[in-house]
């Protein structure tokens, strides 16, 4: 099953976003085989703060994605003020060349 993250940064942590970003790329890399897809939500704007992430993880259960995802140096550090979890089905998109119907 798969399971989307939307994160929304705390206000201000573009620098904590900043300081963290290697350990937070090296996690990544470490539960590549979970990720379906994930990346920033940047500013609208060339310069503006980074609003947020979005992560989709394959994951047995729903504890399982849950504790991938707490295991973010993101996560540890504050970057993120809230985040929500649910479960996804991807049935189309060019991610998915296509359809799946």
């Amino acid at each position: 099953m798969d399971y989307l993250f939307y994160c929304r940064d705390a206000e201000g942590t573009q620098a904590l976003r900043d300081e963290h970003m290697a350990a937070h790329l090296t996690h990544i890399e470490s539960v590549l085989e979970h990720l379906v897809l994930a990346g920033p939500c940047p500013g609208a704007n060339p310069g503006d703060p980074t609003q947020g992430s979005l992560l989709i993880f394959r994951a047995a259960s729903e504890a399982e994605a849950v504790a991938l995802f707490k295991a973010d140096p993101y996560f540890a550090a504050g970057v993120w003020e809230t985040w929500e979890v649910l479960p996804f089905k991807g049935v189309a998109g060019e991610l998915l060349g296509g359809k799946t119907w």
